[in-house]
């Protein structure tokens, strides 16, 4: 993990390295993976550095290919799941779950991703409570 890249993360939501190549995203929540994992991006081998991690975002993270993760704060079944995929992960914080920015209960994504055992169900229950 690149500790320059991590600091960056004071600026950024979310930043990607693969082959060399660095992007850095500024939206919020899971918009910027559930945008990659849309159009088919690969990221096989690629590194990802997140402010949070929920499951939802650690099943587009293995979906997409991403084998080394870096979240500043991560939930537990993120973790859990990230771990089963064999994905090297470190993080600052570990928490039970994502809450809502509004403090009023789990986040939705990490909601909708509640009772899912694998990365395509997750991803699934994201789209489907998106268009709900």
């Amino acid at each position: 993990m690149d500790k320059s890249l991590i600091a960056e993360l004071n600026n950024y939501s979310l930043i990607t390295e693969h082959s060399g190549e660095i992007k850095r995203y500024s939206e919020k929540g899971i918009k910027t993976l559930l945008c990659l994992y849309r159009t088919g991006a690969e990221y096989g081998g690629g590194a990802v550095y997140d402010k949070v991690i929920g499951k939802a975002a650690a099943a587009l993270i293995i979906l997409l290919g991403f084998k080394e993760v870096y979240a500043k704060t991560i939930s537990g079944p993120a973790l859990e799941l990230l771990k089963q995929n064999k994905a090297a992960v470190s993080y600052s914080v570990l928490t039970d779950n994502i809450m809502r920015s509004d403090g009023k209960g789990l986040c939705l994504m990490e909601e909708a991703c509640s009772g899912c055992a694998s990365p395509l169900e997750c991803a699934q229950a994201v789209l489907k409570k998106l268009k709900g």
